[in-house]
């Protein structure tokens, strides 16, 4: 009996990507369980615990597939200011934002122009890995 087993849930797993991401998360704890979280599937994982080092690395030549970044987080730079170098640098690399605080804090950081995608902590791995094929048309 070849059948599969009815009683069986199905587990929803996310599908498996090849990009290259930046994850930039002052969070030791999660930036680390993200980017391995993300290399068990499949993707190319670069981490920066602040905007500062991001924008450091993308100037150096680091190419990436999408940016996940947290909203808030201490150093020179603000995210926004980030932000606002990717596009003047004419850099169409896409962004997912985290956060732990409301709506409101998009609003707050001027980030509510829905440019940007946005996940509220916290989130799994299923819909983090969702978001990310949605964003880069997987």
């Amino acid at each position: 009996d070849e059948r599969p087993d009815c009683d069986a849930t199905p587990t929803l797993i996310p599908e498996a990507g090849e990009e290259s991401l930046l994850i930039v998360e002052d969070d030791n704890s999660v930036r680390n369980s993200l980017a391995q979280a993300l290399m068990e599937l499949g993707y190319q994982v670069t981490t920066a615990y602040n905007p500062d080092v991001a924008v450091k690395y993308l100037r150096s030549g680091l190419q990436v597939d999408l940016i996940i970044s947290d909203i808030r987080m201490p150093g020179e730079l603000t995210v926004t200011d980030m932000l606002r170098m990717l596009e003047q640098e004419k850099r169409n690399t896409p962004v997912l934002l985290t956060t732990g605080y409301s709506g409101e804090v998009l609003i707050e950081d001027g980030l509510v122009d829905r440019k940007y995608h946005v996940l509220f902590k916290p989130f799994s791995v299923n819909e983090l890995g969702g978001m990310i094929r949605e964003i880069l048309g997987g």
